[in-house]
């Protein structure tokens, strides 16, 4: 995705008959302004779910700096406003439109949540992993890359599943708590980059 740059919101209002939609070979009338666009209905709609699977998942990754947070939720603020402005005051929605319209409000909400969250610095904690004693038994060590006041992320040999949950422990402090893996991704042979929550311990990083 192409981190947007010094954009400005723009709240729509009543879609114009002497608008048209701006994406080559469509002649719909305007239903929205956004991205600098104007755009119909089904274009708008499309384009608010693709730039938003799109800001989850560099969100997911990792791959946002600290300007660049503040761009996408900048981003995502306009386009919540822009979905929810729609759903209100356009008179021709069919039930369709309207609840991908209200989907898209949800969604953009949810990524805001995350956003809001402390953001991720690069710190290298060595780490001690320990699943269920009587279910699961594996030990494995490794090392953090990033870790925020909330959760942390680094590479392991074993692979986890969503939700799981894991005891951590920090090799340098001894401090312990329960994580909730958040993400997992498949990096190569034996090889997992995994994010994790930390449950309870409100700044267990330091």
């Amino acid at each position: 995705m192409q981190v947007p740059q010094n954009r400005q919101s723009s709240i729509p209002g009543i879609p114009s008959p002497y608008r048209r939609c701006n994406h080559p070979g469509c002649h719909r009338p305007s239903f929205a302004e956004f991205d600098h666009h104007a755009q119909c209905q089904p274009h708008f709609i499309a384009s608010c779910y693709a730039k938003l699977e799109d800001a989850s998942r560099l969100i997911k990754e990792n791959r946002l700096g600290s300007e660049d947070l503040a761009t996408i939720r900048a981003f995502v603020e306009e386009c919540a406003a822009a979905a929810g402005s729609c759903s209100l005051q356009s008179r021709d929605l069919n039930n369709l439109r309207r609840a991908q319209l209200l989907d898209i409000v949800i969604a953009a909400a949810q990524l805001l949540t995350q956003l809001r969250r402390s953001p991720r610095v690069e710190k290298q904690v060595p780490l001690r992993l320990l699943g269920d004693p009587l279910t699961d038994p594996r030990i494995e060590d490794t090392v953090t890359q990033t870790v925020s006041q909330h959760g942390a992320m680094f590479q392991a040999a074993s692979p986890y599943t969503r939700g799981e949950i894991v005891d951590i422990v920090r090799l340098d402090t001894g401090r312990s708590a329960i994580a909730r893996i958040a993400w997992h991704q498949p990096i190569g042979p034996n090889q997992h980059r995994v994010a994790v929550e930390v449950l309870n311990r409100s700044n267990f990083w330091g």
